[in-house]
């Protein structure tokens, strides 16, 4: 797991590694190594032997990478064998319970009356979490203080903790108590290899160009 427990890809990881363990008749084990907006678990898979046994569940990001990071460990098209897309799901708004903003014209109103002040928490740079409130900038033009963190669980945490304003998110992370897939948000997609494959390549200059217009770095 290229990111830390209680995220979006935790909850959609673990009834995919409960059905595979039923399936194959053995253990399939969740390993985290979290942190560089996924580039760590994605390269730990890359240089793992290429027998079949560690496999990873990557996000969005995972494309992202490819135009966000100078230089990466690994090559995104080449040292990765595509299994299939498992599901899609939307981002959502989420503010404290305390929070005045209630809606999404309270959070442009705040924003403008703020400038620079709200902070929103991202699930790391380069992540979904992070390129939609950039991009969410620029259409409403507005300016906030990004704030990442190491996956989606420490970032709600600091949301509940007040450490910081707000976060996109996948519905999925705040819903831990809902046991399917479908009812966290996602909408379980399933694809062949070569249309994985297909998506990744279309999603990396798709959020180039997200990235180019923000003047996202890494950093």
């Amino acid at each position: 797991m290229a990111y830390p427990p209680a995220g979006s890809s935790d909850v959609l990881a673990r009834p995919i590694a409960n059905e595979m363990t039923k399936g194959l008749g053995q253990p399939v084990l969740l390993e985290y190594k979290p942190g560089a907006g996924s580039t760590i678990g994605a390269d730990f898979t890359a240089k793992s032997p290429p027998d079949g046994y560690t496999i990873v569940l990557l996000l969005t990001a995972h494309a992202v990478n490819a135009t966000l990071m100078q230089k990466l460990p690994y090559d995104t098209l080449k040292d990765f064998t595509p299994i299939t897309l498992a599901a899609v799901a939307p981002l959502v708004v989420e503010v404290h319970a305390d929070s005045p903003i209630r809606t999404l014209r309270d959070l442009i109103d705040a924003a403008k009356a703020n400038k620079g002040k709200l902070n929103y928490a991202s699930a790391g740079p380069g992540n979904t979490s992070h390129l939609a409130v950039e991009l969410f900038k620029m259409t409403v033009g507005v300016d906030m203080t990004h704030v990442p963190y190491k996956g989606s669980g420490p970032a709600i945490t600091a949301i509940l903790g007040r450490e910081v304003d707000l976060m996109f998110d996948a519905i999925g992370s705040s819903l831990p108590q809902k046991k399917q897939i479908e009812a966290s948000g996602y909408q379980v997609a399933g694809s062949t290899p070569a249309e994985l494959d297909a998506h990744v390549r279309a999603e990396i200059p798709r959020w180039a160009k997200v990235v180019k217009a923000a003047g996202v770095t890494a950093q």
